[in-house]
C-alpha cells in the first residue's frame, strides 16, 4: 500500500555499473579472455582454458577451411574472439569445460555418501524466525550469463532495501554520469593491424556507436598490455591506458527552428476500380460452387461392405521365416539381429495361434505358459529350447555356429508345423463405397 513516494530517494532499475571507471562486459567471453591471460602467465589453474583456445584457433584457420577445400585463415585472437564465433564458441568451449568439472564434483559427492555425509544444505538459517532483526548481506555467483550479485538489508525482520547487479546491467548499462558508454553502445569494435614507426608500435581500432542522442560521450581508455625488452620472461606484462576520447553527437537538422514532421498518410490509388470488385465477387461465387459439389460428393451413403481375408497365424509365421532366412544378417555377421527377429516370429505365433500374450512376457513368463497351455510337452519343449537360444545370443553375446542357427530354425518350423490349425478361411466383413445401381422397367 504505496501512499507517497519520494522522488528523492527513488531507485533506478537502469543502472551503470563500472570497474575502476570502466564500462566493463561480462559473459563466457570475458571468462575466457582472463583465462587466457593468466593462463599465459603461468596460472596452472586456467591452462585447459588456453587449450581450449587455441585449439578453437587452430580449428577456425585451418582445420575448417581444409575441410571445407578453402584456404586457411590467419586470425590472431584479437580478431577471433571479440565475434559472433567468438563469442558463440565461448559459450560452448565454457560447457565442455564445466561437464569436465562435474566429473570432480561427482567423485567428491560420491566419497561425501559413502562417509555418511548425506546434507544437501546448510538449514540452520532457514526458518525466518531465527534471522537476527537488523542484517545485511550479499551473495555474488558467476552465472551461465554473467557476474551476478545482490544485496539485501534486513530491518525489523522485513526487507529494508534490495540491490541487483545482473550480466545485462553490466553488458546493457547505460551511459554513466561521467559520459561513458555502456557496452552495448558499441556496436562493432575492430582492431587495424598494427604498423611501426621507428621504436614505436602504432595500434588502432575502429569503433561503431549505435547513439540516438545528441551530446558528449567518452569512449574509455583502453588497456595495453607490453612486455618491456628487459623483461625476465614472458609473463611480465605492463599494463598503460590510453587515453580517452571524447565525441560530440551533432543534430543532423541544421536549422535552428526546425521540426521533425510526421510520416505522411497512406496514398490512395486513383481512379474508380469496380473491376477489383468484380474478381472478388467471381471467386467467392467459384468457391461457393466448389464447396457445393465437394459436400456433395462426400455426403454419399458408406452403408456396404467387402470381405477381408483371415490369414492363419502358422501361414503368417512360415511365411515370416522365410523371409528371414532369405536375409543377409547371418552372412554379415549380425546374429543379434537374426536371433531378435527368430524370437519375435516365434512369440507372435504363439500369440495368434494359442492367444498367450508372448510378446509382453519374459521368456521365463512364456515358458510357464507353454507348460501350462494344452500343448503336448514334447512341442512344448521345441518353443523352450528356441527360445532359449535365441536370449543366449541376444544378451549373453553367444556367437552360434551355422549348426546352432540351423537347429533352432528347425526347432522353430517343426513347432509351428505340428501345432498348426487348419481351418477354413473366414470372411471379415468391412465397409466400402456402394457400387451404382441399375434400374430396370419391367413391362406387365
Amino acid at each position: 500500500d504505496i501512499k507517497e513516494i519520494d522522488e528523492s530517494a527513488k531507485y533506478s532499475w537502469i543502472k551503470a555499473p563500472r570497474w575502476r571507471g570502466h564500462a566493463m562486459e561480462v559473459g563466457p567471453l570475458a571468462r575466457y579472455i582472463l583465462a587466457y591471460v593468466h593462463a599465459s602467465q603461468g596460472n596452472k589453474y586456467c591452462q585447459r582454458t588456453k587449450e581450449q583456445v587455441d585449439h578453437l584457433a587452430s580449428m577456425v584457420n585451418s582445420g575448417i577451411p581444409k575441410a571445407l577445400g578453402l584456404p586457411e585463415t590467419q586470425y590472431s585472437l584479437k580478431q577471433l574472439l571479440p565475434t559472433t564465433i567468438g563469442r558463440t564458441a565461448a559459450r560452448c568451449l565454457e560447457g565442455q569445460y564445466l561437464g569436465e568439472l562435474l566429473q570432480d564434483d561427482w567423485n567428491e559427492l560420491i566419497a561425501n555418501i559413502k562417509a555418511g555425509d548425506t546434507a544437501t544444505a546448510n538449514v540452520e538459517k532457514w526458518d525466518p524466525s531465527t534471522w537476527p532483526k537488523e542484517a545485511k548481506g550479499v551473495g555474488t555467483v558467476a552465472a551461465p550469463r554473467g557476474q551476478l550479485a545482490h544485496w539485501i538489508k534486513i530491518k525489523d525482520g522485513k526487507i529494508d532495501n534490495y540491490q541487483c547487479v545482473v550480466p545485462t546491467t553490466w553488458n546493457g548499462s547505460p551511459r554513466d554520469n561521467e559520459g561513458n558508454i555502456g557496452a552495448f553502445e558499441v556496436r562493432e569494435f575492430q582492431p587495424l593491424p598494427e604498423r611501426r614507426q621507428g621504436n614505436r608500435v602504432i595500434q588502432k581500432f575502429e569503433y561503431t556507436l549505435a547513439i540516438y542522442d545528441t551530446g558528449t560521450y567518452i569512449i574509455p581508455s583502453y588497456p595495453v598490455a607490453f612486455l618491456p625488452p628487459d623483461s625476465l620472461s614472458d609473463g611480465d606484462y605492463q599494463i598503460i591506458d590510453a587515453d580517452p576520447i571524447t565525441i560530440t553527437v551533432k543534430s543532423v537538422i541544421e536549422a535552428e527552428n526546425a521540426e521533425l514532421e510526421d510520416i505522411r498518410p497512406p496514398f490512395g490509388l486513383p481512379g474508380n476500380h469496380w473491376w477489383i470488385w468484380a474478381i472478388v465477387a467471381a471467386l467467392l461465387i467459384g468457391l461457393a460452387v466448389w464447396y457445393f459439389f465437394f459436400r456433395k460428393k462426400t455426403d454419399r451413403p458408406k452403408a456396404l461392405f467387402k470381405k477381408e481375408v483371415i490369414r492363419p497365424a502358422h501361414e503368417i509365421a512360415l511365411e515370416e521365416l522365410d523371409h528371414l532366412l532369405q536375409s543377409d544378417l547371418l552372412k554379415t555377421g549380425k546374429h543379434k539381429a537374426f536371433y531378435s527377429i527368430l524370437s519375435d516370429i516365434l512369440r507372435r505365433y504363439v500369440e495368434g495361434r494359442f492367444y498367450i500374450r508372448a510378446l509382453e512376457e519374459t521368456t521365463g513368463e512364456l515358458v510357464e505358459s507353454l507348460e501350462q497351455s494344452q500343448i503336448e510337452s514334447q512341442q512344448a519343449t521345441h518353443a523352450i529350447d528356441a527360445l532359449q537360444m535365441c536370449d543366449l545370443v541376444k544378451f549373453a553375446k553367444f556367437i552360434p555356429g551355422n549348426d546352432d542357427t540351423d537347429k533352432t530354425v528347425a526347432l522353430v518350423r517343426k513347432f509351428i508345423e505340428e501345432t498348426r490349425l487348419e481351418f477354413a478361411a473366414v470372411e471379415k466383413m468391412q465397409r466400402i463405397e456402394p457400387a451404382e445401381t441399375e434400374s430396370k422397367t419391367v413391362n406387365s
